[in-house]
């Protein structure tokens, strides 16, 4: 059995609070690749012990790592710490931002001198890594201790934020273990234009080094391929079908018509029309919105500017996942908000959420508001797994039909995926893909050794 080394700095149950469904990627790869030939080591930030790699922390690296290999399994995560700061610059940023670990923000502190800092910070740090910075040495001396007990065959770094980037390519240099790049988003989403020039030129060129590179979506993937230069492939967030395995039973209204949302609310997504759809709606008593999240003071304050009766409106903060997972199934119908963005390369064609497929597995209508004329349209109604409503009145069209059908026991609307389409998406099916592309990488380089091999005699 070939062993992949996953270097991730988000790995469930060892993420921040907002990494939610983003930190479910490597540990379901990590799930999984076992059936498909590969042993999987984790190494992860542990969030509990971000900046408390102080004096001895290379001793308590290797007591986790020897740990580690000391049990059988085939999918091994090992949690590091972090240091307090990488190097002064990382120390600068740091002393000068709010990290807000649920929403992933990093806002200035107060003051002009504390925005400068910031804005000079960011800056240098485009050349040597993000908020993650703080990570690199860690990891990169986990890297290099478990290369020396393990035979390591490849490498897949984990994108964001960036810090796995770093510390794979530098393993490459030392060691020449191919490795893949897995993007979550674009490597310059978050960056203003100027940013992203210097960031291609400055920072780019020293972690070109990838034998392939993996995205969530088509668009995004070609664009990376050509970024990096680079062979690649789409692998989907997907689900994991033994989270929706068991059904959960609520004694509620049978008659009530409920809609959920859960997860934070990013610019430019816009829950407004739903809402004012929700007004529009004679039965008001009849339908429920159930909301959990960070975003729930925004929804209250538009919820509240509608004169909405509280009584139809089930509102709170963010929950753990195990009960978002039984709330989904309590709901006839889930919302979904789609992101577009003419002015913006990488949302101009859509997105699709990373709880779509969550919601494929839930296996219950969507509903996607207002559309993005692009890839989230075009994936909800191909796979025929919901509506796509643009404007509030014909969001409380579709919403008043799926009540009046509710009651007479039909379908709520178009809801009809089949078991070929919904099962293309399971983590174990994009597992399998995954799987298929290491053993290409791998074949690709030992090809490669032969032939310097040859040519050198």
């Amino acid at each position: 059995m070939k062993t992949v080394l996953i270097i991730a700095h988000e790995c469930v149950p060892y993420n921040r609070p907002g990494s939610v469904i983003g930190s479910q990627r490597p540990f379901q790869f990590a799930k999984y690749l076992k059936e498909f030939g590969w042993r999987a080591i984790v190494i992860c930030r542990d969030f509990k012990l971000e900046g408390r790699a102080i004096n001895n922390w290379k001793s308590q690296v290797d007591q986790n790592i020897n740990k580690a290999l000391l049990k059988s399994s085939s999918e091994l995560f090992i949690a590091l710490p972090s240091l307090p700061f990488a190097n002064q610059v990382d120390r600068m940023w740091r002393n000068a931002v709010i990290m807000d670990d649920k929403k992933g923000t990093f806002l200035s502190h107060p003051g002009f001198f504390n925005s400068l800092k910031r804005k000079w910070a960011t800056f240098l740090k485009l050349r040597t890594g993000d908020y993650s910075e703080n990570w690199i040495e860690v990891a990169y001396y986990a890297c290099q201790k478990l290369n020396s007990e393990t035979k390591i065959d490849l490498l897949v770094a984990e994108h964001g934020p960036n810090a796995s980037l770093f510390v794979a390519s530098k393993i490459h240099k030392q060691f020449n273990i191919p490795w893949v790049i897995d993007f979550r988003d674009p490597i310059d989403r978050d960056f203003k234009p100027l940013q992203r020039k210097i960031f291609n030129l400055w920072t780019l060129p020293s972690i070109r080094s990838c034998a392939r590179v993996i995205n969530v979506n088509p668009y995004w993937t070609s664009l990376e391929m050509k970024r990096f230069n680079a062979k690649g492939i789409t692998l989907f967030n997907g689900f994991d079908e033994a989270e929706f395995a068991e059904s959960v039973q609520f004694a509620e209204q049978l008659s009530e018509l409920k809609i959920g949302y859960f997860g934070t609310i990013q610019k430019p997504q816009d829950i407004t029309p739903f809402i004012e759809a929700l007004a529009l709606i004679k039965e008001k008593e009849d339908i429920r919105f159930i909301y959990r999240g960070n975003s729930v003071a925004q929804v209250q304050q538009i919820v509240n500017g509608l004169n909405l009766p509280t009584s139809i409106c089930e509102l709170a903060g963010q929950v753990p996942r195990e009960e978002i997972l039984k709330l989904y199934q309590r709901c006839d119908i889930l919302l979904l908000l789609s992101l577009q963005d003419d002015n913006d390369i990488y949302f101009k064609q859509g997105l699709h959420p990373g709880k779509t497929f969550e919601y494929f597995g839930a296996n219950k209508p969507i509903l996607v508001v207002p559309g993005d004329n692009g890839m989230l349209d075009a994936l909800i109604l191909a796979n025929h797994s919901g509506m796509v409503g643009r404007t509030s009145q014909e969001i409380a069209q579709l919403l008043q039909q799926a009540l009046v059908n509710k009651k007479q026991g039909l379908k709520i609307f178009d809801f009809n995926p089949t078991f070929e389409e919904i099962q293309f998406f399971t983590r174990k099916n994009q597992t399998r893909l995954l799987a298929e592309l290491l053993d290409d990488v791998v074949r690709e380089s030992k090809n490669c050794l032969k032939t310097k091999s040859i040519d050198q005699n």
